[in-house]
């Protein structure tokens, strides 16, 4: 028999996934701000609302739905993932301690998957807010063993003042 509810709930992931990747966002910020009133323990709903709202500049909203996705998450991925994202919304609200405290908790946990990479730019970007140049250093060149050509390019971007 078909899960009607499991249907609903993937439909609007697929929607917001479609909008999002098209940057779509204030389409994207109005789906998700439904999809979570129907279905407010969805981590995916939370993270993809989370993801909108930063796009449309509405900071504190993406802060709050990145840490209600953070706590559903269930894997190390998805935290990460929602740790990755929320830092970005502390950093928006110049809040960058807390972003950083978010991050480097994450740094505990070693793993190998694609977003160590995210994690480590988002430290050093995180660094380079703080004026923190050893920690900058630090995550500049953990970056650099992980994928040489992206820290390089921060790096370069970085000089260049982008």
């Amino acid at each position: 028999m078909i899960d009607m509810i499991e249907l609903s709930k993937k439909g609007y992931a697929k929607q917001m996934e479609l909008y999002l990747n098209n940057k779509d966002y204030q389409k994207a910020f109005a789906l998700g701000t439904d999809f979570v009133k129907s279905y407010p323990g969805e981590m995916i709903g939370q993270y993809q609302l989370s993801s909108a709202a930063f796009h449309v500049g509405e900071y504190q909203n993406a802060q709050e739905h990145g840490r209600k996705a953070f706590n559903l998450a269930k894997t190390d991925h998805d935290m990460l993932a929602c740790a990755i994202q929320t830092s970005l919304d502390y950093l928006k609200l110049g809040q960058y301690a807390r972003g950083y405290e978010i991050l480097k908790e994450m740094e505990k946990n070693k793993r190998t998957d694609e977003l160590q990479d995210d994690l480590e730019e988002a430290l050093f970007v995180f660094s380079v807010a703080m004026k923190d140049k050893d920690a900058a250093m630090e995550h500049i060149d953990k970056l650099y063993n992980l994928n040489k050509s992206l820290a390089l390019r921060l790096v370069r971007a970085y000089i260049e003042g982008k």
